[in-house]
């Protein structure tokens, strides 16, 4: 579940900054609040709201549900930079990381799946 709000924030990151950043990890992890258990085959949604998006570091409150009741929420803290920062010789391999995480931007139905889940949770919360 950690992983999972982890890598729905460097999503966020990814999609703010333009896909600018190869590498985005886990800095830290706070406040690590675990609810209800989850089995094998649960279906959760995970939701990060952007707390500080700056150009090598943002933070992040995040939660998981299931069926509405909170499994687990935390605070995260990401780096991002880009391998070719350290290592001048791999801004090749920054091309490709970035090309391959705009692909599968694309397959996971990117800025409309986005724009249409916020939709509709506006329209959950009007009702």
């Amino acid at each position: 579940m950690l992983e999972a709000m982890v890598q729905a924030s460097a999503w966020l990151v990814r999609v703010s900054e333009d896909f600018q950043h190869s590498v985005i990890v886990l800095r830290q992890a706070r406040n690590v609040s675990y609810g209800n258990f989850v089995a094998p085959g649960d279906t959760i949604t995970v939701e990060t709201e952007a707390i500080k998006l700056e150009p090598q570091f943002s933070s992040f409150k995040t939660q998981c549900l299931m069926g509405g009741a909170n499994v687990v929420r935390a605070r995260l803290d990401l780096e991002h930079y880009n391998l070719s920062d350290r290592r001048p010789h791999w801004a090749e391999q920054d091309e490709r990381l970035l090309d391959h995480f705009r692909r599968q931007f694309k397959l996971l139905s990117g800025l409309e799946a986005m724009a249409a889940q916020s939709a509709g949770c506006k329209a959950e919360a009007n009702q």
